[in-house]
């Protein structure tokens, strides 16, 4: 099954272009595998393998006039069906049949329709795509590449989109501390810039210093200490920051120092003053109800899966100790963080972009990731 998808998938992946392609109906060749049917339907792909690594047929002729059995599962826009469980349109049907087109084989009169597996029985995805790779030559589902399956001997010859696990948690809105209010001027650079910067304006006046002490009666009177010259020193080196005063040399040393401090200084307060406007202004913070299955595991929080998908395996296997709550669907899994019924929904990219428009999964725009 690997090899084959391998040909399947170099034949065309690029991207299968945004049109109305001509699906038609088609009917399952194998209408008797509904439910895990023990015929092995592979073809012999041995002699193929030996003709294209040979280099007698090339890869992309390789599957021309064959046959190759299809294992689909019923589903909504992914593989559309009717009554009579024909074929009629959906994502993986139009890849199908643009695959076909391209590589030249038939796909429409072998193929099956397969139910998914039965939670009720403990029955996995795992278990169905092991079960269908040994018995058909691709697999056409939404699966998850996890090392979990390719230890079954299970091949992902490319992705078409993201299947990489999230958390769908819920993010509220509350009033920001006062702290983060007063010192909300602080937030255009990150605490160790403010460090730096400060100790670069005490560096900064200790040189001016000893560069105009004795020439420059005006910011240094001689009767002064050291501890008096320096913080006047320092008070004229953050004016310059603030642009409420700066230094007067009087020799050309000082005036060398005082235009290359100044011109710093002038790109620190372009890049302060870019960012202060959006930030200035705090009234609310962002909450999450869960920042990462870390805090999951270290605070038994309760998390939501849908049955019998990857993410349920790998939670049970690697945090044992974190609740979770199981739901057949996607609606159903998001509808309880909703309603505080677990503080997250663990699923993929792709199931939350498909999901988190619609009113009925994402109502109120309340849900997010992170």
């Amino acid at each position: 099954a690997l090899f084959l998808a391998t040909l399947s998938l170099s034949a065309s992946w690029k991207s299968v272009e945004a049109q109305a392609l001509d699906v038609s109906t088609a009917h399952p060749a194998f209408p008797a595998d509904r439910k895990f049917a023990a015929d092995d339907r592979r073809n012999n792909w041995c002699e193929t393998q030996l003709l294209v690594h040979s280099g007698q047929i090339g890869i992309r002729d390789a599957l021309k006039g064959r046959n190759v059995t299809f294992l689909l599962r019923e589903a909504p826009n992914w593989v559309d069906v009717e009554d009579s469980h024909a074929v009629t349109g959906g994502f993986h049907a139009t890849i199908l049949e643009e695959l076909a087109e391209r590589a030249g084989f038939s796909w429409r009169h072998s193929f099956a329709l397969v139910e998914g597996p039965d939670v009720d029985t403990n029955e996995t995805w795992t278990d169905w795509t092991v079960w269908g790779v040994s018995h058909y030559d691709v697999v056409g589902e939404v699966l998850i590449d996890n090392h979990l399956r390719r230890e079954q001997q299970i091949g992902w010859a490319g992705h078409l989109l993201d299947e990489s696990s999230i958390i769908v948690t819920t993010v509220t809105e509350e009033d920001a501390p006062l702290i983060l209010q007063l010192f909300s001027w602080a937030s255009p650079f990150h605490w160790s810039v403010w460090v730096v910067l400060l100790a670069a304006m005490a560096a900064a006046s200790l040189v001016y210093r000893q560069i105009e002490q004795g020439y420059n009666t005006a910011d240094f009177p001689e009767d002064s200490s050291f501890v008096e010259t320096l913080g006047h020193s320092f008070f004229l080196t953050f004016s310059a920051f603030t642009g409420a005063g700066g230094y007067a040399p009087q020799t050309w040393m000082g005036r060398t120092f005082t235009l290359v401090w100044s011109f710093s200084m002038l790109l620190i307060t372009s890049a302060y003053t870019a960012n202060l406007a959006s930030l200035i202004i705090v009234d609310k913070t962002e909450k999450f109800g869960i920042n990462s299955i870390t805090d999951a595991q270290n605070y038994k929080l309760r998390l939501c899966v849908r049955s019998g998908t990857i993410e349920e395996t790998i939670i049970r296997n690697y945090y044992p100790t974190i609740p979770v709550d199981r739901r057949d669907t996607i609606p159903r899994i998001l509808e309880a963080v909703r309603n505080q019924e677990c503080v997250g929904a663990v699923m993929t990219k792709m199931e939350w972009d498909i999901h988190q428009g619609r009113e009925e999964s994402n109502t109120g725009c309340k849900l997010q990731y992170g």
